[in-house]
This record gives structure tokens, C-alpha cells and sequence, in this order.
């Protein structure tokens, strides 16, 4: 009875369809999507035509956006602080708050611009502005969504463009 069985089964499985091992990989990447395991932690940084995906992360209460092909935007509340490596660039950008009126942009460690500027203002605590005067009026924005920043506008004087960061 075993082997009436076992003959049957096997003149089943001959007209069955075969899968070799590069169709099943294959076909196991088609049913599982990709999944990043830092996608929240993910942001759009662009800087002109540039743009990439850096992640957020928050070391000795700094919080730094990276990626692996080295940009590097570190920000402090909502004001950049320093931005190196950006798109390949070998200076390193400082953005300094001297006291509540006064922000320096420094280029490696040389004083670049001074900036007067006002207070951060908003009208609905989702997405507040502020202004700042240097060589040129620039103005920076920040949004946020249940007490979360998602996004982030500042110019930066030596790069002639605005750096910008938005959540995923």
C-alpha cells in the first residue's frame, strides 16, 4: 500500500512545476518587501540640487543626522550647528548663537558671517519662522507635527543655499 502510494505521489510531483534555488530567491524578494531598520529615524537632507537620506541620532543629548557616505548635520534645537562633509565638501561649517541676537557662521574656525537675528515667532505652534540679517535678510523654518520636528529650513551664507530636513 506504501509503495502504490509513494508512485502515485511521485507521477504527481513529475508533471508539478519545478523551482530551483535563484527562482525561490527570486520569488522570496517579490513577497517580502525591503524594510529599513532605521526608517524612523530617516530624513530627506537636501542642499541645493543635492539630496540624500541621512538618519537622526541623538548621542550625549547631541542629535546628529549621518549617513555612510558621510554627511554630517548636527543640530541643536532648531538651528543647525555644524554641517561637515556635505556632498563631498571639505569645510566645516560652525553656526554659533552668541547670545539671543547674534549667530556667526564659521568656516574652518574662521569667522565667516555675523547675523542678527530675531526671535523664533509662530501662529500655530506648528510652524515657526525667524529672521536673520547678515550680508543678505534670510529665513529660517521649522515645523513640527504632535510636538515632533519634521521639518527643518535654515541658510547657510557660505554654501549660498539653504539646508533643508525633512522627516520620512
Amino acid at each position: 500500500m506504501k509503495l502504490i502510494l509513494i508512485l502515485i505521489l511521485s507521477s504527481c510531483m513529475l508533471g508539478c512545476v519545478q523551482l530551483k534555488a535563484p527562482q525561490l530567491e527570486n520569488l522570496y524578494q517579490k513577497l517580502t518587501p525591503e524594510v529599513d531598520p532605521l526608517h524612523e529615524y530617516a530624513w530627506v537632507l537636501t542642499a541645493g540640487d543635492y539630496r540624500t537620506t541621512v538618519y537622526l541620532f541623538n548621542i550625549n543629548g547631541q542629535q546628529y543626522f549621518a549617513n555612510d557616505s558621510g554627511d554630517i548635520v548636527l543640530i541643536k534645537g532648531q538651528v543647525i550647528t555644524e554641517i561637515r562633509q556635505l556632498a563631498g565638501l571639505t569645510d566645516t561649517i560652525k553656526i554659533q548663537d552668541i547670545n539671543a541676537q547674534l549667530r556667526r557662521q564659521l568656516v574652518n574656525n574662521t569667522l565667516y558671517e555675523s547675523q542678527s537675528c530675531n526671535a523664533w515667532t509662530t501662529n500655530n505652534n506648528i510652524t515657526y519662522t525667524q529672521v536673520c540679517k547678515g550680508a543678505e535678510q534670510m529665513v529660517s523654518t521649522a515645523s513640527y507635527k504632535n510636538g515632533q520636528m519634521v521639518y527643518l529650513k535654515q541658510p547657510i551664507s557660505y554654501l549660498k543655499r539653504f539646508i533643508e530636513l525633512t522627516k520620512q
